[in-house]
């Protein structure tokens, strides 16, 4: 995302605003008026908020709130919350080494 990058230039910004500007005037129309939420209203104001402050990892919590997402699917109830998500880790970890033995029995 432009407004997350290292080293963002006006043009990066003025592009940036007009591209959700447009999403934000089109969304009703493409998902409906239930996806009208504060949620989308404030990406009006990303693009002022990054001419102001820098860019948006330098002070948007939106990193963690992914994390936070990621850990939540990684358990699916609220007991032995820690030991599911280390089982899921671990299943995640496992096929990775299964999928990358694979590649090595087909490309080595």
């Amino acid at each position: 995302m432009l407004l997350s990058d290292e080293n963002i230039t006006e043009e990066d910004i003025s592009y940036t605003q007009d591209q959700l500007k447009g999403f934000v005037f089109q969304a009703k129309n493409l998902y409906g008026l239930k996806c009208c939420t504060f949620n989308l209203h404030i990406l009006l104001h990303a693009a002022s908020c990054v001419k102001k402050w820098g860019p948006l990892w330098a002070y948007s919590a939106f990193q963690y709130e992914n994390f936070n997402g990621i850990l939540s699917r990684m358990f699916r109830s609220s007991q032995k919350v820690i030991t599911q998500i280390r089982s899921s880790h671990e299943n995640k970890c496992r096929m990775c080494i299964l999928g990358s033995q694979q590649n090595l029995r087909i490309f080595g």
